[in-house]
């Protein structure tokens, strides 16, 4: 993790993290979901690819049967 140097006035530098806990949380749960709905997306597209493009195909077609 990177770390920045904060000069207070008349003291030495203190080092602080780059990125502030409270928002490592916010970051890995955004890249938590990114991953959930990427995951979900390939399945999808997986079994998408079973389904011919026919349209007499049931499934292309809309009809029930």
């Amino acid at each position: 993790m990177r770390m920045r140097r904060i000069l207070h006035s008349g003291s030495r530098p203190e080092k602080v993290p780059f990125l502030n806990p409270a928002d490592a949380g916010t970051v890995t749960s955004v890249l938590c979901f990114g991953l959930f709905l990427y995951k979900w997306l390939i399945i999808i597209a997986v079994l998408l690819t079973w389904v011919s493009a026919d349209p007499y195909n049931p499934i292309v077609n809309g009809s029930p049967g």
